[in-house]
């Protein structure tokens, strides 16, 4: 007898890399092999596929935070059941406690991590979710390569100061100026 509360709340898996070969639940964490408390492994090849039974029409993936030996060791993103789909994302390097975005379109999302023999780090965590809307994001024609985050890419400007209707540069096609 008395008052008294019930609380449920939905169970949000996490999983390593090398535990298992997928999921079908809309939302969830994966770590590398390492958990999220040890580093990955040398020479390790693991491929993890999110398929969700629930209806979405984008899964977002959240790399809450990744430090992967640049450019040696890689987690690869398809957009699909396996790694014949399209690539849509590489991550390598480090993110520097700055959190990165990656959205899929395709039904299924596969995770390919790929260490070499030499050096090891602490790995990465990427928490994925299903969302009824349509992406804005990555997609098989615009492959990201994440080297680190804060990402800063730097753009010309030919060197010159432009006006909105005069621009040093060649060709330009925006209101005659470099700038976009």
């Amino acid at each position: 007898s008395g008052t008294f509360e019930f609380c449920i709340t939905e169970f949000i898996p996490e999983v390593n890399i090398c535990d298992g070969a997928g999921s079908t639940s809309c939302s969830g964490t994966l770590y590398d092999c390492g958990g999220p408390d040890d580093d990955y492994g040398s020479n390790e090849n693991f491929v993890y596929t999110i398929c969700p039974n629930e209806f979405h029409e984008c899964i977002l993936l959240d790399l809450v935070d990744f430090n992967i030996e640049f450019g040696d060791d890689v987690l690869n993103v398809y957009g699909g059941d396996d790694t014949n789909a399209p690539l849509i994302a590489v991550v390598t390097g480090a993110s520097n406690g700055s959190a990165y975005q990656i959205q899929a379109s395709s039904n299924c999302v596969t995770l390919e991590f790929v260490s070499d023999a030499f050096t090891v780090a602490p790995g990465f965590e990427l928490d994925w979710l299903c969302v009824s809307f349509p992406c804005d994001g990555s997609s098989e024609t615009s492959v990201e390569v994440i080297p680190n985050i804060p990402f800063n890419e730097s753009e010309s400007t030919c060197n010159e100061a432009s006006t909105i209707g005069e621009s040093p540069c060649p060709n330009d096609g925006f209101l005659g100026g470099p700038d976009y």
